[in-house]
């Protein structure tokens, strides 16, 4: 909540004091919504500097993503959390330039907290109104009210983005993306692995916040596959087969293949073994065959870097031993795909 001392100008703008205006009882409740509009103006121009001055400093945004979506999350996180050469954010040198011309007490003080927006994934803890909810930041513990655009949804328990101060509370700059529960735990699941694998020494908050637009992109392929938890959970496979399906999943090289391509992946497996039953004595060879040949074969695109002797290393079996298994799949799973039996 903003404090205005009785005697102080009131942050209406009017030039009286406040308790001659909005301090007055008898006078109408605070003008939120001019401030509301002046920080929505602040927004854009936000934007428009960032784009005008340091475009060449936002991220290309992946291709088959909501584009204009992406976009805005990726310039505004430029914006607020990205260094420049001088050690300084654009945020911080936007304020410097721009804030002498906020003259609105309420605005000026929002605009000028943008400097400490805070990114994440949050927790909706409660909701003491229809449009206020007091959220929890996973990564910090920090707590915030916010006060949710007449878009954005309280049906959903998480929520991934950016949060900076407006008026009397918070809200997501520009918006959040929600998420039920059963994608969040599939999505941090997944982000937990890749952070031990690639963080170095980095805090979970700053790798998050450093590969921020590809963490959206992995939430965004998880959403577009939501049944797929259940389908793994509900395929009769034998032991040995699903055991294929973890090793997979524990090793696979998540920079090269996105979550939509490894479950495609499995989704082929969970068809091949319905249709053809391998033998199989050691799951490994199974997990390292899959990898090679989804990484390499035309059909699903360029080739990645993924060689037999360095998926020999990470599965522990021989480089030979991949490739002889991949001779004996490729007709099948060409097969496979001609027929559609893995969609």
């Amino acid at each position: 909540m903003i404090e205005v001392g009785r005697n102080e100008p009131c942050p209406c703008g009017s030039g009286k004091k406040y308790k001659k205006c909005h301090g007055n009882p008898k006078v109408v409740a605070f003008p939120t919504q001019l401030v509301d509009e002046e920080l929505n103006q602040l927004l854009n121009k936000l934007n428009e500097y960032t784009y005008t001055h340091y475009g060449f400093h936002v991220p290309r945004v992946p291709a088959k993503t909501n584009q204009k979506l992406f976009n805005l999350m990726a310039v505004l996180h430029t914006s607020l959390f990205r260094p420049l050469q001088n050690g300084k954010r654009i945020i911080e040198e936007y304020i410097e330039d721009k804030g002498s011309a906020v003259k609105r007490p309420a605005t000026k003080q929002s605009f000028e907290q943008w400097s400490q927006a805070e990114i994440g994934i949050f927790h909706l803890d409660a909701q003491p109104t229809e449009s206020l909810a007091t959220m929890r930041n996973t990564f910090t513990g920090h707590t915030f009210t916010i006060q949710m655009n007449a878009s954005e949804s309280l049906d959903m328990s998480y929520f991934i983005g950016m949060i900076g101060a407006w008026g009397e509370y918070n809200r997501f700059l520009p918006f959040s993306m929600p998420m039920e529960e059963n994608t969040y735990k599939r999505y941090i699941a997944s982000f937990d692995k890749e952070y031990e694998a690639h963080h170095n020494g980095q805090g979970r908050l700053d790798y998050f916040s450093e590969n921020f637009l590809n963490q959206l992109t992995k939430l965004s392929e998880i959403m577009k596959n939501p049944i797929q938890e259940d389908a793994e959970e509900q395929w009769e496979g034998k032991p040995e087969e699903h055991e294929v399906m973890n090793l997979l999943d524990e090793r696979v090289d998540r920079n090269i293949f996105s979550e939509e391509e490894i479950t495609h992946i499995k989704q082929f497996w969970m068809a091949y073994c319905d249709n053809h039953h391998p033998t199989i004595r050691k799951p490994e060879v199974f997990a390292a065959t899959l990898e090679y040949f989804f990484g390499t074969d035309s059909l699903f695109g360029p080739a990645r870097e993924v060689t037999q002797k360095g998926l020999g290393t990470k599965y522990g079996v021989s480089p030979n031993t991949i490739s002889k298994r991949t001779v004996e799949v490729s007709g099948i799973f060409h097969n496979m795909f001609e027929q559609g039996q893995a969609q």
